[in-house]
């Protein structure tokens, strides 16, 4: 129970770079946890850019060219999906967010104001290596050479601090994403004792 005595769930998020299998995962885990919402910042920016109004065309430029979507576009996602889909005592789980510290200290002060556990962060390790042959193999259009450059940089840049800012607040599980998703799920499911 919170300070407001709602009964609520878990509050997790997937980090990783590009081809980590940070989507695949958080599938399993939507479908393990009862009660729990998905919020995939990265599905929804998708979705965006099929649109063609002027955010539409934004959005399909940044992700065409492997750029980051402005820090207001995260926080609009989250923000619909908090008004629009939770009742408060659902597990949360955000597929790839957040990716600033920034939007991390957003994210903790929202949970905070409304009585919600800080989330936890799980970071599946991958070698650029690896996640470039994964990209590569599964063909989206967003898989250009350009744009896998432009978000590998964007990774050591940007997610590398947040994932360092849940090291030092002690809310990082570390999970070796080399191995298969069969082998990724079994150590997420051992290290938030499902």
């Amino acid at each position: 129970m919170n300070r407001h005595g709602i009964r609520i769930g878990r509050t997790i998020a997937f980090l990783g770079i590009s081809g980590s299998g940070k989507g695949t995962q958080a599938e399993r885990l939507l479908r393990a946890l009862p009660r729990s919402v998905d919020i995939s910042t990265g599905g929804a920016f998708r979705r965006i850019a099929a649109r063609s109004n002027l955010v539409g065309r934004f959005t399909r430029r940044v992700l065409s060219r492997g750029e980051i979507m402005p820090y207001w576009a995260p926080a609009y996602v989250w923000l619909n999906a908090f008004f629009e889909r939770l009742k408060g005592d659902e597990s949360i789980i955000f597929d790839g967010a957040p990716r600033l510290v920034a939007e991390a200290e957003m994210m903790d002060d929202f949970m905070r104001d409304v009585g919600r556990p800080l989330p936890i962060a799980i970071y599946l390790e991958l070698s650029p290596r690896a996640a470039r042959e994964r990209l590569l193999a599964r063909g989206r259009a967003d898989d250009n050479a350009r744009a896998i450059a432009g978000r590998f940089a964007f990774f050591r840049r940007n997610v590398r601090p947040v994932i360092a800012y849940y090291r030092r607040h002690r809310r990082l599980i570390v999970i070796n994403g080399e191995q298969s998703p069969a082998e990724v799920w079994r150590d997420i499911r051992t290290a938030l004792q499902l």
